[in-house]
Parts: C-alpha cells; structure tokens; sequence
C-alpha cells in the first residue's frame, strides 16, 4: 500500500495507490507551497474526487496518515457535494450520491455509533458499513415480504442515483427480517422491527483496494443539514479504531461454559420426536438460547477484529440500534443474486472439529457416512430444489455433499446453483425459501405452526436473513446464525439443533455447544487485556 504527500510537507497524506494506479501522480495539500513549483490549488482528495490537478510537483512516498487526513478528505468531501446541491433541493422522491475515496488502511470503530450496521466477507475483501437509517419499509405478518416489495417497486420509481465518479450506487439498500412473521418484544429483536428495509444516510463500500461512500437523502431539502449530516455520518464511518484484537490475538482463557444443565432442552426435543414420530414431520429445529455476563472491558471492535481473520467466507454482521447490537458470522446464505444467476447455501448435518489433524479427518469421514446426517442434509437441498424449479430455467444440485469446515464445527454442505427466470427479485425468493428446513423444519408450514404452538418461534432475529439490495432487485442474503444480541451487560447467544427420527436429546445438546463456542470465544476476545506488570528497578520512582 502506497501513501503520498508531497516535497516539503510532512501531512495530509492519503493511499492513493488503488485507486490511480501506477501512473505518475501528482498533488499537493491544499493551498499548501509545494516545493519550487509555487502555489498549488488542488490536493490529491480533489484529483480523486474529480477536481484537477494544476502545477502538480512529484509525489513522495510517506507515512500512514493521521487524523488530519481524515478532516482534510471530509473537507473536500462538503466541496465536492455541494456542487451536486441542486440534485437535492429539486428532486421530491430519495437521492444518493457515490463518491470515490482512498481505501481506508483499517477497520472504522462503529461502537460510538447507535445505528450503524457492519456486513463484511472477508475472503471476497468485501466490506459494507452504514451509519443512519432512512427507513423504506417496516412489515410483519404473512404478507409481510410482499409489502417489502411493493415498498421498494414504489421507492425505485422517485430514486434519483448519481455517480459522477462511474462505479454507481449498485448496493445502497439493506434488508433485514426475523425468523417468523409475529411482532416480537424489544429484548427479543434490540428494537428492529420485524422485518426491514432501509436506506443509509452514508455507506463506505469496499471491495478489495477501492472503495466509495454512498451519501443518501430525502429529496426537496435545504442542502446545508443534509450535508452537515452527511459529514458527520462520514466522520464516523471513516475514524479509525484503536485496540483491535489484531489477527494473531487469541481469546482469553477460560471460556465461559456451555454445557451445564439442558434445563427444558430434553422434554422440548423430546415432544419434537413424538411429533416426527407421529409421521407430521421429517425434521424439526430446535433453537437454544444462552445468557452470559459481557466481559469486563468488552468491546465490540476487538470481536470484530477477532472474528475477521477466522471466519473469512462466513458473512460476518453487526447491526447497532439504540442500546443493542445483533452481532454473528453466518455460513450459510439464504439466497445470492447477480442478475439471473443465484446461488444458495444448504447446511445441515454437523459434527465437531478434532483436536488435531488425524482426529479431524476421522470425525469429518464419519460425518460424510452418517446415515442420520446425510438423510438430514438431504432434507434441506430437496425442499429448497423444490421450491426454486418453478423459479428457474436451470437448476444445479449436487449428488453428495461437501463439507464446510469452521473452527468449532464443521458441516455437510451443498452450494446450490440456477438461472433464474426473467422477473424474479431477491425479496420473492425469500418469500419462497424462507424459513429452509435448515431453521425451520419439513413439511415447512406444518413445522412454523408447530414450532409457534410449542414456543419455538420467539427468536427475535435470529435464523430470520440480513443483507443488501440492488435497484433491480438483486443483491444477497444471509441466514443469521452464530450471532448474539448484545445489551449493556448481558449478551444473548443463539444456536440450534435440527431434530429428525433418531436425533437424541443429549447429542443435540451438546451439537448447540459446538455452535455457541463461536460467539462466546468471539465475546472473550471483545474483554479488554490488562497490560502486564513491570518490574521496577530498584531506586527507581
């Protein structure tokens, strides 16, 4: 990564390297000297953000910035926003603005802000923060992706999009749903209405070394406020965090426990078995819930910092609002849509990682040829296949699964593929995948009323999916698993079993620990680390 100020000065630096390429550059700080070249009125924000460069002196390699870099991008930021004004003033629907900008060199430290949201794959070097919410669509219900639909048809019509820059506003929109269609308590979903779909007043979106930020609005305002918050949203989503975890950190030393007492787990997955038993189902998810203290000193930078590096092809999420956060690295996506072109994640049957190598390929074979797993597993890619032939031109499933390999449990896993008909919009294939066996059960509507007339649908938003949207309906969704909701003292982590005919309750139990240790590792990372003591030298003070 390359960094550049110019002959003579020693800040206002910027990495410009991703984004100008190997050709020469040239800039100077605004209204800075630079060298023997006189006076120069353009710094490398405005060659970035689309001024041009004049008198331009050689640039010199130089040292991370500071947070002056920070304000002097923010102050070309206002500049180059408000020679845009008039989109905002005179449009009566929304408006957005996608603006190039030097890739942040680390992660931004979201706790101090109360509505942001963090999506990232780190394998993909994908990264989406967003800070505000202008709310599109809230539902719940039976129709409540129908009314997310409707909301979003009539949203695109009054959208005005612009890119001076060329890479466009492409993934601008976020939506968010619980598992089932009931309206839920606070402590159950943090606040977050049962099912979701907002615009951010400002997103950073990077992908590898690029990187952009999305500035939205309700049209027909006056342009100082808005761009007032604008900036201060942008200040939060590009300041930096300090105390990081760090990818060679390891959590801490005792884990809290999950194996303890099953409580109501036996006679719940007991009932669930006399059910399947009864020939109603072929398979039933259980869902456990665990409440921990939060670490002394936690942090939610640090547990994402932890989580990067070791779950890097999980989608891994935060979702702030007011005094909780939904926070978790998922596995599995509900649905992935590049224009007609789909992909979906099927999971189901798991077994635990070994404790060295030879142990983890043994239990990984095991898993392969379990009988119980594989017919549980089949269950999963059967219905979704089921439910996406209608939908599809061509349809991909393959005769036997893989497996997914995560540092706690490892998975049989499908990735199931299709081309898609003409029309078909990521929203509608959640209204028809959502909830897979995978969360729910088989047969699907059998299974919600089951779970709901037994207790088993107050998950708040956990196995409910989180992601983004393009304007013409694209976009990709992520089943939220591995996840706690974080208060101000206590978490409260989700996992779940799946139950079919020879599930026993113990195993099960037991399965849900694997799946809990990721967040509780995750949390132990977060707690703050006492620096050690020095010895002092004798004589000293």
């Amino acid at each position: 990564m390359s960094r550049y100020c110019c002959p003579g000065t020693a800040d206002h630096c910027i990495d410009v390297s991703p984004l100008l390429g190997d050709g020469p550059l040239y800039a100077a700080p605004g209204g800075g000297q630079a060298g023997r070249r006189g006076r120069v009125r353009a710094c490398i924000c405005r060659g970035i953000l689309g001024f041009p460069f004049r008198n331009r002196p050689p640039l010199h390699r130089h040292p991370d910035p500071t947070a002056m870099e920070t304000e002097q991008l923010l102050h070309h930021l206002r500049r180059r926003l408000q020679t845009l004004a008039a989109a905002v003033s005179d449009h009566d629907g929304h408006v957005s603005i996608s603006l190039d900008i030097p890739a942040p060199s680390g992660p931004a430290d979201i706790a101090g802000c109360e509505d942001c949201l963090y999506w990232a794959r780190p394998a993909d070097g994908r990264l989406r923060l967003a800070a505000g919410r202008i709310v599109v669509a809230e539902a719940a219900g039976p129709r409540r992706f129908a009314v997310l639909e409707h909301a979003l048809r009539r949203f695109r019509r009054g959208w005005r999009r612009l890119a001076p820059d060329g890479r466009g506003v492409d993934d601008a929109l976020f939506c968010g749903f619980a598992f089932g269609e009931q309206p839920h308590r606070v402590q159950q979903t943090g606040g977050l209405a049962n099912s979701l779909l907002f615009l951010p007043e400002a997103l950073l979106v990077r992908e590898n070394e690029t990187a952009r930020l999305v500035f939205s609005c309700r049209g027909g305002q006056a342009l100082e406020p808005v761009l007032e918050n604008w900036l201060y949203r942008a200040r939060q989503l590009l300041a930096p965090a300090g105390g990081g975890a760090g990818p060679g950190a390891t959590a801490p030393a005792p884990l809290l426990p999950v194996a303890g007492d099953p409580g109501d787990w036996t006679p719940r997955v007991e009932r669930a078995l006399a059910a399947i038993a009864g020939g109603r189902f072929d398979k039933l998810v259980i869902s456990r819930r665990l409440r921990v203290d939060l670490p002394a000193g936690f942090r939610l930078q640090r547990m994402l910092d932890w989580l990067q590096p070791r779950y890097p092809r999980c989608t891994q999420f935060a979702v702030r609002n007011g005094g909780y956060t939904l926070v978790g690295v998922s596995p599995e996506r509900l649905a992935s849509l590049r224009g007609r072109r789909l992909q979906v994640d099927a999971i189901g049957g798991s077994c635990a990682r070994g404790a060295g190598a030879a142990e983890d390929r043994r239990l990984a074979a095991q898993l392969l040829h379990d009988a119980k797993s594989l017919r549980e597993h089949r269950l999963v890619v059967e219905q979704i296949a089921a439910l996406l032939e209608p939908l599809s031109a061509g349809l991909v499933c393959p005769d036997r699964p893989g497996l997914l390999r995560l540092p706690t449990v490892q998975h049989l896993y499908s990735l199931i593929g299709a081309q898609l008909r003409a029309g078909v919009s990521l929203l509608q294939l959640a209204s028809v995948l959502h909830p897979t066996p995978a969360v729910g059960g088989q047969p699907r509507r059998a299974a919600l009323d089951w779970l709901l007339a037994n207790g088993e649908q107050e998950r708040g938003w956990y196995s409910g999916a989180l992601g983004w949207l393009d304007p013409d309906g694209g976009g990709e969704l992520a089943v939220i698993l591995r996840c706690g909701l974080l208060g101000q003292q206590q978490a409260e982590l989700y996992a779940g079993a799946g139950i079919v005919a020879g599930s026993e309750p113990q195993q099960e139990f037991v399965e849900t620990g694997w799946k809990l240790h990721t967040m509780i590792e995750a949390l132990q990372a977060g707690a703050a680390r006492p620096e050690p003591r020095r010895s002092r030298r004798p004589g000293t003070g």
